[in-house]
């Protein structure tokens, strides 16, 4: 039998960056959840924005004064803000050609500012060519530019994804709001919940944290190499550069930070990964509950016509939606412990290691949750009640009414009321209401008593969950409307 010549790394296609070659799943298997943050994670987008800063840097530098006798018109204002935002591929390209090529920058900011000196040759703008990155050190730009990508990618994609994660958990609050099923703790069956109170605490919970991140602010810095307005100081002395850096970076809505090396610290950084890392660790619970809830065969999922479950056993619809929701959720918050714990520390003034670190911040924690809610989202919709399960689980074990018995006894003045039922009931089946009956017809009480007992059932039990997820459901959507 004749075999085909092997084919190289080439031919086979891998030199070539698609979907299917790509070296993450990120940006492969999951590139349809993921591209939208392409615009502040990859190296396009970090140019983008690193020339955002450049120019609108230079616009204040022309607005204060700093450039002697150097106004700028409308038109060339115009053109300055809009050379970050309007830079494409092609720009990116010519970008990594100079710090590529032989006698390059080898240095990506450099590159950048290079690159905004060609585009200035020949126009209204060459004059300021030099007055481009004045006194600045690159990490003056780019701890400005991680700072935007992050608050961008949180403000157009994290924070709208994350809103419907709880407001699909509202919704399905309010739908089952009245819909008993039998509550556990420590894995056994304890008194029974309502299935809309469930989703109400998951979404109270996610709905906190939305908050929280909208109200939280990123830093900024803008003072040189080591901190300290040297270079600003020396050659331009009378300007008040404290001032000045203040509110430029006021103007990027970010916090103004005095204090900083030439590395401006990560712990706001962190503090916002964090609450991605909470919000997180509730999706992750409510894919494991939502995965118990199938196991049970209390939640019944959607049969998707020409969906394989299992590659030979062809009965089973697999719960694949939560379980990749779950495995990404704690991707996503493992990275997140590892910038937490790595971030904060930069030798003496700086050293190099966070500038290789913080680029994997929006891929491997918001991108990895991008990928978590995404799937969360799509097992939700594919999942309803089986009211007949969750009746039968609520009708076999009549001994979770016991607490109800118990503290009706102790308000009727019954004496050791605990101990009594207790005797009665634990580790006890009762499996039926009969069985019930006759535990209760075995109480030293009044018959008019027993007949109040039996009144109530594990279907009818269910408190003021009703008031109390209508509650949930009202403040967690202000938190996420504010």
């Amino acid at each position: 039998m004749a075999f085909e010549r092997e084919l190289s790394f080439s031919q086979r296609g891998f030199d070539e960056f698609h979907p299917l070659t790509a070296v993450s799943p990120i940006d492969g298997r999951y590139a349809q959840e993921t591209k939208q943050l392409r615009e502040y994670s990859s190296e396009l987008g970090l140019m983008a924005t690193r020339t955002e800063i450049e120019a609108r840097y230079l616009i204040a530098l022309c607005d204060e004064g700093v450039v002697t006798g150097r106004t700028l018109t409308p038109e060339e204002r115009v053109r300055l803000e809009g050379m970050g935002p309007s830079l494409t591929l092609k720009d990116g390209e010519r970008i990594k050609e100079i710090e590529a090529s032989p006698g390059g920058t080898d240095h990506d900011v450099a590159s950048v500012i290079l690159w905004m000196k060609e585009k200035f040759a020949g126009t209204s703008l060459e004059d300021l060519s030099e007055m481009v990155h004045f006194g600045l050190t690159s990490e003056d730009i780019d701890n400005l530019a991680l700072r935007l990508n992050i608050q961008r990618a949180t403000e157009n994609n994290y924070l709208p994804l994350a809103k419907r994660v709880a407001e699909d958990m509202f919704n399905k609050a309010d739908q089952y709001k009245e819909l008993p099923i039998m509550g556990r703790t420590h894995g056994q069956d304890a008194l029974p919940v309502t299935f809309g109170h469930e989703f109400a605490v998951f979404g109270s919970r996610v709905a906190g944290e939305i908050d929280k991140m909208k109200k939280h602010k990123l830093t900024g810095k803008l003072n040189g190499a080591v901190g300290l307005h040297s270079a600003h100081t020396a050659t331009k002395p009378d300007v008040d550069w404290l001032a000045f850096s203040q509110k430029f970076v006021e103007s990027l809505g970010l916090e103004y930070n005095p204090a900083s090396t030439q590395t401006n610290p990560y712990e706001d950084v962190i503090e916002r990964i964090q609450i991605v890392q909470r919000i997180n660790g509730v999706v992750h619970d409510m894919d494991q509950d939502m995965w118990r809830y199938i196991s049970d065969d209390w939640l019944a999922q959607e049969v998707i016509k020409g969906a394989i479950g299992s590659s030979t056993m062809s009965q089973k619809v697999n719960p694949i939606r939560f379980e990749n929701s779950e495995a990404h959720a704690e991707l996503s918050s493992g990275n997140v412990t590892i910038f937490a714990d790595r971030l904060p520390e930069s030798r003496l003034q700086r050293d190099l290691s966070d500038s290789a670190l913080r680029r994997y911040i929006i891929p491997n924690v918001y991108a990895t949750a991008a990928i978590s809610y995404t799937n969360a989202l799509r097992g939700l919709r594919t999942v309803y009640p089986d009211t007949d399960a969750i009746g039968e689980a609520l009708d076999s074990n009549w001994a979770v009414m016991s607490e109800w018995a118990q503290q009706r006894l102790r308000v009727a003045g019954v004496d050791g009321a605990y101990n009594i039922l207790k005797d009665r009931v634990r580790g006890v089946k009762i499996t039926s209401r009969d069985q019930w009956k006759v535990v209760i017809d075995s109480l030293p009480i009044k018959d008019v008593l027993k007949d109040e007992i039996m009144g109530q059932s594990p279907r009818t039990y269910i408190g003021k969950a009703v008031p109390i997820t209508e509650r949930i459901i009202t403040e967690g959507r202000a938190k996420i409307a504010a």
